[in-house]
């Protein structure tokens, strides 16, 4: 005859398992938001707990904006450029420190559009910019060409210090229009900065 525990234990178990499934609570939609990013951003400088809000390849160096993912209100941004594991510059120092030193800037015209993040730190501008312009006409099939620049610009007191073009990419730079993902930055005047367009395309 069988015992009590080997005729009653497997509904115990089920029991058991059924209510710890029935108590467990779903994951919230932001949880499963950041898992899915998580698994698809790509090779950046940012954190694996960090959202890519730009990224690219620069040769043999990456350039990329890491936001912090803030329990509430706009996410504090970060210029990193470098490689993984050795980040050669991060501006701001400090990312809670991107509301005072971070602004975003765009720009648009009938044949295309320019935005940039810029940082600016210790006598230096560092310019984010991604673009996208309608070229000219391709006289064989009659197709309109674009032009789709990205990369970084920085620049000093005496102007133009080093560009750096991506070779490939830009990656998740959409984002910084995400209204469900506010970015600590300032926006000024459309006059008040460098023309998006001097930048990405001088």
């Amino acid at each position: 005859m069988a015992s009590f525990q080997s005729r009653f234990a497997p509904l115990l178990i089920g029991a058991v398992m059924a209510g710890a499934v029935a108590g467990s609570k779903p994951p919230a939609a932001d949880d499963l938001q950041a898992v899915k990013e998580r698994e698809v951003q790509p090779l950046s400088l940012c954190a694996p707990d960090e959202r890519v809000v730009f990224n690219c390849s620069t040769g043999n160096k990456l350039a990329s904006v890491c936001a912090a993912r803030a329990a509430t209100g706009p996410q504090p941004v970060q210029y990193r450029f470098g490689r993984p594991g050795a980040v050669e510059i991060a501006v701001p120092p400090r990312a809670r420190d991107a509301a005072r030193h971070v602004a975003l800037q765009d720009a648009r015209s009938e044949s295309g559009h320019a935005a940039y993040l810029r940082f600016g730190w210790g006598g230096y501008d560092y310019y984010v910019y991604e673009a996208s312009e309608r070229g000219g006409v391709n006289l064989v099939t009659g197709a309109s060409t674009r032009i789709d620049p990205a990369g970084v610009v920085v620049r000093g007191e005496g102007g133009t210090v080093r560009r750096y073009r991506c070779a490939s990419g830009p990656e998740w730079f959409s984002r910084i229009h995400d209204p469900g993902f506010p970015l600590a930055v300032t926006r000024p005047k459309p006059d008040a900065g460098a023309d998006p367009f001097e930048i990405a395309m001088p």
